[in-house]
């Protein structure tokens, strides 16, 4: 305690003390964002990213949001330049009310759910949505709603690669996106 507020320290990686004074006013359970770590963390990859591809700054990166969940920190990703983000369903809104620019969501869409997002790539004109496409079923899920609103659907092709959680067996993958390219509504990446 500090003259009667309580004060908690953190130590990371044994360099860096952050003290949160008055804790007790916070109301929890609340995420910490130690703004220096995440600003060094978006250095780092930069870094990396124009080791790979001089030039290309964050082109390249899409990160995920379902972790962090945070505006604060997509706010933070933006600055630096990050225009491209991974993310589930929960996230989509908090994403385009950011300003993400191009936003792929990267689970398969039941047909409930293919609707709420029909609905916001109305309402959200200048973001690029993007989805995948794992399954001859899921694509006629999508199909089916396209056709009721006219939807259009940027996608990628999720392909098995050998784990067996999601996606088309690579065999099947060429029947699957024949099929797909017919429709005037879907737009491969």
């Amino acid at each position: 305690m500090i003259s009667g507020k309580m004060t908690t320290e953190f130590l990371i990686e044994n360099k860096y003390l952050y003290k949160i004074k008055n804790i007790d006013k916070i109301k929890t359970p609340r995420l910490l964002i130690f703004r220096d770590r995440v600003q060094n963390n978006l250095s780092c990859m930069k870094k990396y990213l124009e080791e790979i591809s001089p030039n290309s700054g964050y082109k390249h990166l899409f990160p995920h949001v379902k972790t962090n969940k945070s505006s604060a920190i997509i706010k933070m990703m933006l600055d630096a330049g990050i225009s491209s983000f991974k993310c589930t369903l929960n996230e989509v809104e908090m994403l385009v009310n950011c300003g993400a620019q191009n936003v792929f969501i990267s689970y398969p869409l039941l047909k409930n759910d293919a609707v709420y997002v029909s609905e916001l790539t109305k309402k959200f004109p200048e973001t690029n949505f993007q989805i995948q496409i794992g399954s001859l079923e899921h694509y006629n899920i999508l199909r089916e709603i396209s056709d009721e609103k006219h939807s259009n659907w940027s996608y990628y092709l999720d392909i098995d690669v050998g784990m067996h959680r999601t996606g088309i067996a690579p065999e099947n993958v060429f029947n699957l996106f024949q099929q797909i390219e017919k429709n005037k509504y879907f737009n491969f990446l």
